[in-house]
């Protein structure tokens, strides 16, 4: 398994004129339609863009009143995929939490926290556990450019949030049918990848962890996630089908709706987060300082 999956071949994934596919994904908790949820993929020759939403639709929204969404830009070089920035907001009953990454050519971290007040929630990550990260979302791309030049799932990526450190664990699994509903015709198999999670540091000061990390009262890690891998249309790369894991509510089911490519301008663009620490166009608000900032 490599140790930190930055040595990705990238030339057949990079197209002069620039490529963008948009992909929805419907959510499901024991089986029922919980989140939907949509992400953008745009490369082109040297650079690429990331952007994911999620939110209940429309008739769960008073119940389930939240929604999250982030947009990550990043460069090819030298064989390597490498993020630039990072711009993640959660938003829970009207009150918004983000975070601001940019990735530093001397290769240091700076971090904006909205509120600013939320910079000193989780314990402090050392330096060099910093050393070669990517973002959420860049992290799970570096590995889908490699498998669009015939590399396996098997890799380790280190990645950042802003809060914690941890690691993508991708594992390579043997092809199989890919889970459908009980209406649909059995499928043939197709590639499959297992995604775990390690977390390294960043923890709550309180001690609390967040639902995301668990399965169980025992606070014990998240099982991984099974990905079926299919090709976009037009030439672009992997991207998981059907995903399933458990959940500390319950098992968990994502099904790939639609994926299909449209205009750049339905996109994120390579420049589309950088430099807009103050006046980024994912939300009205943001940071109003830098307090946080990890350089």
């Amino acid at each position: 398994m490599a140790a930190t999956g930055l040595l990705v071949p990238v030339a057949a994934t990079a197209v002069d004129h620039g490529q963008t596919w948009r992909l929805t994904y419907t959510i499901h908790l024991y089986g029922l339609p919980l989140l939907d949820a949509t992400a953008w993929l745009h490369q082109q020759t040297g650079c690429y863009a990331l952007r994911a939403e999620a939110a209940a639709p429309g008739p769960l929204r008073s119940i389930l009143p939240w929604r999250a969404e982030a947009e990550a830009t990043g460069v090819f070089a030298s064989g390597q995929v490498l993020a630039r920035t990072y711009r993640a907001l959660n938003v829970w009953r009207g009150r918004e939490r983000g975070t601001w990454l940019d990735f530093l050519t001397n290769g240091t971290v700076r971090v904006t926290y909205l509120p600013p007040s939320s910079a000193g929630d989780h314990e402090p990550i050392p330096a060099a556990l910093l050393d070669g990260v990517s973002d959420p979302l860049g992290g799970v791309f570096r590995v889908l450019a490699g498998l669009a030049v015939g590399d396996r799932c098997d890799r380790i990526v280190p990645v950042y949030d802003g809060r914690r450190r941890f690691d993508l664990i991708f594992r390579s699994r043997p092809p199989h049918p890919e889970p459908r509903h009980w209406w649909q015709d059995s499928a043939p198999p197709v590639p499959v990848c297992e995604l775990g999670f390690r977390t390294l540091a960043g923890n709550r000061r309180s001690g609390e962890r967040s639902r995301f990390w668990q399965t169980s009262g025992d606070g014990g890690d998240r099982p991984p996630l099974r990905l079926y891998m299919t090709p976009l249309p037009g030439g672009g790369p992997p991207v998981p089908s059907v995903m399933t894991t458990q959940s500390v509510m319950g098992p968990v089911s994502i099904y790939l709706s639609t994926a299909v490519l449209v205009s750049a301008d339905q996109g994120p663009s390579c420049s589309s987060t950088a430099g807009k620490a103050s006046s980024d166009p994912m939300t009205a608000s943001a940071p109003k300082s830098t307090a946080g900032t990890l350089e």
